[in-house]
Parts: structure tokens; sequence; C-alpha cells
């Protein structure tokens, strides 16, 4: 009887060890502490050198074709050349007056060759007709081309260039290529002349000289290079 206290007491020792082992067990939970005035502070912004690297913008080229825009006159057909004696070249007077009654050809190409434009030429000698002209005046030197030539295509010949000399031949003959084609504003007597174009297709621009075309002449059109 005097035992049973013992025992007691030892059991109530190891049931307090085992209730004091679990208080410091590491499965325990802790309570979070409360926030504090620095952790509810918004975020501070993040500087510039820490973002990304930017994506480079797709700038349209500088080089290359620009747009251009000009504006017209609203004129299709050119002014009246003014022929008053205030409006005429001075260098180029009026003082040739040609009078040629069934004349040679070829007497003809002389005079106009050898007294008008002073130019060293040569004839072929299939060249052959007859030339009647009257001017009713004094005409200025630029206009004796023009006329020169008409009266040479009358009789089935074409003036050409060939460097520094001029060739007086058959039309046949100077429509077969014996001068160099040029892009020249302006060309002595027969000529084969090429013109670029910018604003217009080559096929529109023979359509409207195909009206005008003289016999014998063609117009060719380089489609590739318009």
């Amino acid at each position: 009887m005097n035992k049973r206290p013992a025992i007691t007491s030892w059991l109530c020792g190891i049931a307090l060890g085992v209730l004091t082992g679990c208080a410091q067990s590491p499965l325990a939970v802790v309570a979070s502490p409360e926030p504090t005035a620095a952790t509810t502070q918004p975020p501070s912004p993040i500087p510039e050198t820490a973002s990304a690297t930017p994506v480079p913008s797709m700038a349209a080229p500088t080089a290359g074709r620009e747009s251009i825009l000009e504006m017209g006159t609203g004129e299709y057909v050119g002014q009246p050349r003014a022929t008053d004696a205030n409006t005429a070249d001075t260098n180029d007077p009026k003082d040739i007056t040609l009078n040629f009654e069934a004349t040679e050809l070829r007497e003809f190409v002389r005079v106009i060759m050898e007294d008008v434009f002073k130019a060293p030429y040569v004839i072929d000698p299939k060249v052959a007709g007859k030339v009647t002209v009257h001017t009713g005046g004094p005409i200025a030197r630029s206009e004796v081309l023009p006329l020169f030539d008409q009266l040479l295509a009358m009789n089935g010949a074409a003036l050409t260039k060939v460097d520094d000399l001029y060739h007086i031949v058959p039309k046949a003959t100077a429509a077969r290529g014996t001068n160099a084609p040029t892009t020249a504003a302006e060309q002595s007597g027969y000529a084969t002349r090429i013109i670029p174009l910018q604003y217009l297709a080559a096929t529109e621009m023979q359509k409207i000289l195909e009206p005008y075309r003289a016999e014998g002449a063609n117009i060719r059109i380089d489609m590739k290079r318009n």
C-alpha cells in the first residue's frame, strides 16, 4: 500500500516530459509578425538601366525613290512664237533670198552648202533632179535648213552628217542608217533620233506621232528602255 504513490508520481513525471517535448517540437506553428510601415510602402520603380533592351523601331529608309509632285500649267498647246522686230534674233538676221527656177539639184546643193552653210559635203552620184523655189523675200539662215530638207525630199534625197562631213544621198540609203543615232535636241538634215520618255509610255507616244509621220520615216519603240 505504501508503493502506489511512488508509481503514480513516476507516471506523472513521464507524462510531463512528453508534454514538454511536444511544446518544443520543430513542427509547431509560428505566427507571422504584424506588417510594419516599411513593408506597406509601394515598391520603388525599376531603374531604366535594369529595364529590358528596347526593340529598334523599323524606320523607313531615307535612301531610294522620293515622291515628287509637280503642278502642271494647264496649257496643252504652246504659245505662238512672236515674229515682230522687237523679239527677232539679232544673231540670225534675215538676209538670205532664194530664187531658183528649174535648177539642177546638184547646182542647188552646191550653192546652199558652199555659200550659205559653208560646210564640207559630198553628193551621191545617184542624186538628181530639179529645184524651183522662191522665198519671196529675205529669210534667216536658220530657216534655210528645213527648206533645204524639203526640197531634197521632193527629189528623193536626204542630207545626213557623219562626223563633220555632210552627205547628200538617196533617201533610201539614209534610212538604212548612214547616220548614227543621236539624242541631240537638234540634228542637221535627215537623222535617226532617240527620244527617252519619262512620263508617257512609248507605245502611246507612237500612236500620237503616227499621223504626223512623213513618208519614208519610221518610228520604232524600245520597250525595255521606253
